[in-house]
């Protein structure tokens, strides 16, 4: 069924193209096979002296040259820069924005070998758990102790005290 489908699509496709290829190949062929120069029948009724007028008429006639404005033979190239300036440098630089976060302390847990505080961070509402030197966003735990935590949030050294 396909088949036949296809075959229906096909074939005008195949048609057409070997018609268009034959009237190529025909044109070419036909344009070199009459390399022979076409002569007139001679007419005896025919006169010449016009045509030789008309000939020593239109050589008569003054010539007249145009004078182009650009030079078409000249390969220049016409290239349009524009001024560089120079760009100030601004004394007002943008400082880098922190992003603050609301968090809130839950607890530590000492043992021999680590000492780890439990932070909770309201605005993406998830509980990370710190070791000393670690640093969570802008929080940088500095030292963990049993009542007291000293942290740098923002550059600023705070010590935060926990109640047992």
């Amino acid at each position: 069924m396909k088949s036949k489908q296809n075959l229906k699509i096909v074939l005008p496709l195949i048609v057409i193209t070997v018609i268009t290829w034959s009237i190529i190949i025909y044109s070419i062929v036909d344009g070199f096979s009459y390399n022979q120069p076409m002569s007139l029948p001679i007419n005896a009724s025919f006169d010449y002296k016009d045509v030789e007028d008309e000939i020593t008429q239109r050589v008569d006639e003054p010539l007249s040259y145009r004078k182009l404005s650009i030079d078409p033979f000249k390969m220049k190239t016409h290239t349009i820069t524009s001024p560089k300036t120079k760009k100030s440098i601004s004394s007002n630089r943008k400082k880098k924005q922190s992003t603050s976060i609301n968090y809130r302390i839950l607890g530590t847990i000492i043992d021999d070998k680590k000492k780890i505080v439990t932070l909770e961070d309201l605005s993406k509402k998830q509980i990370t758990n710190l070791q000393e030197g670690e640093k969570y966003f802008d929080i940088k735990i500095i030292s963990i102790g049993i009542n007291d935590l000293v942290i740098i949030e923002n550059g600023e050294k705070k010590i935060i005290e926990i109640n047992p």
